[in-house]
């Protein structure tokens, strides 16, 4: 589990999570990133990542939960790697934001010391893509979207 305070609104940083478009501007290693309806929910989402080893893995994910407010899960239907990722926003106060992003996986056929390793590059790669999130959003360079 990563978390990131963000000064935002709630609104303003969900609004932004909806837009597919804005995923490799913050998330490492993502590349031919496309979505049948954005993060709505039944969407397919269909990515290129470069791995934690240097590899390019293709995953496609489906949005399971999407209530429109403070919360969206994705699990993967296709791809090397069995996983379910669950974004949580929480209102701080009116101008900032509390967000969560909680990453589940299996890799199959993959040694426990392996699994350890893998966890904290793993990690270490959200602590880094959350600190872009918050930049990007706090910079207020960024066009409004409009709110879902």
């Amino acid at each position: 589990i990563s978390v990131i305070g963000i000064a935002q609104p709630l609104q303003e940083v969900f609004s932004f999570l909806q837009f597919i478009e804005n995923y490799p501007r913050w998330q490492s290693g993502l590349s031919d990133y496309r979505a049948t309806n954005q993060m709505q929910l039944g969407s397919l989402l269909t990515y290129t990542r470069t791995s934690e080893m240097g590899d390019q893995v293709t995953s496609t994910l489906r949005v399971t939960v999407n209530n429109g407010i403070d919360y969206m899960e994705s699990r993967s239907v296709s791809g090397p790697i069995t996983f379910r990722n669950e974004f949580r926003l929480q209102k701080i106060s009116a101008t900032r934001t509390k967000f969560q992003v909680m990453i589940e996986a299996n890799v199959p056929m993959l040694p426990r010391q392996s699994e350890v390793a893998l966890q904290y590059m793993t990690d270490a790669r959200m602590h880094g893509d959350l600190g872009k999130l918050k930049s990007l959003l706090e910079s207020g360079t960024l066009p409004r979207m409009p709110i879902v």
